[in-house]
């Protein structure tokens, strides 16, 4: 490797963070701390988290329903048992923001109120589409959609349309796909294989012209959005596990990177000038 300052500071990195890891951010992980055994399931909009909830106090199986109806891969693989768990991992571990403080607020044995979590992402989503043309001799359409969170939000939106509110602003307010602000939802000419296969059985079907769709769902689109619910069924003193160690290590490395970035009074040197960024781009088209 060449002997400059960039490859320096890469080196004295690589070497930092493992020393800081051992040295300083394990020994701030107890042997021991206060845990709660959880279980969750992720549901798409709060009018279903409000069913499944009137379900599990009638007496239904969570975990049946977890691995029935979870939107997050591990609580459905793991049928909504997350196990034993000290605050400072759930975040971490279902990549959100918000489990691991209401569940340490959450009295042990209840199930709590839903848990809205704007930013977990999802593979579901529920189109709303209108074709304005089709061609007879090619397929193709001209098509105005939406991509949706979920079915209460579609629902919700059809019902504005049909009192008579603006396609375009609405789509701009509410639809998840890019671009929308300046196409309105107007996705114009769109051929066969240019959208998901839920979304053309509808265009290039027995759809009347201008007509709009019921909602439909698309488990191949990623949208973000929707509600969890926890039931809390014990709360102890326990010891802490490798892999929730790990994810606390992990956690305080992080926050303490952030908080140095975020510094004023730090200096970050980016050794890319333009010159050296043509360069890394013409290697990688070839």
């Amino acid at each position: 490797m060449p002997d400059n300052q960039a490859v320096r500071d890469l080196v004295e990195t690589q070497l930092l963070v493992p020393k800081l890891t051992q040295e300083y951010f394990e020994p701030q992980v107890p042997a021991e701390t206060e845990q709660r055994h959880v279980m969750a399931i992720f549901l798409e909009s709060q009018a279903q988290a409000q069913e499944i909830m009137a379900r599990l106090e009638g007496g239904e199986d969570f975990a049946q329903l977890a691995g029935e109806l979870s939107l997050d891969t591990l609580t459905k693989e793991g049928e909504g048992d997350l196990g034993w768990r000290p605050e400072g991992v759930l975040d971490r571990l279902l990549n959100t923001g918000v489990l691991d403080e209401s569940v340490f607020s959450q009295p042990v044995g209840t199930l709590g109120q839903p848990i809205h979590d704007e930013d977990k992402t999802k593979s579901l989503g529920y189109w709303l589409i209108q074709v304005i043309e089709k061609k007879e001799d090619v397929a193709e359409a001209h098509v105005k959609a939406m991509l949706l969170g979920s079915e209460e939000v579609a629902q919700d939106i059809i019902a504005r349309l049909e009192a008579g509110e603006d396609f375009g602003e609405l789509a701009v307010e509410f639809s998840l796909l890019n671009d929308t602000e300046n196409n309105l939802g107007d996705l114009g000419w769109v051929a066969e294989g240019g959208l998901s296969p839920a979304a053309e059985e509808f265009i290039f079907g027995d759809s009347e012209l201008n007509a709009l769709s019921q909602p439909i769902r698309d488990e191949e689109q990623t949208t973000s959005g929707g509600y969890w619910l926890v039931k809390i069924l014990d709360g102890d003193v326990r010891e802490v596990s490798d892999e929730d160690r790990d994810l606390l290590v992990a956690g305080a490395l992080a926050e303490w990177r952030s908080m140095v970035l975020d510094d004023p009074e730090n200096e970050v040197v980016d050794y890319l000038d333009e010159e050296l960024r043509d360069f890394a781009i013409r290697k990688a088209v070839g």
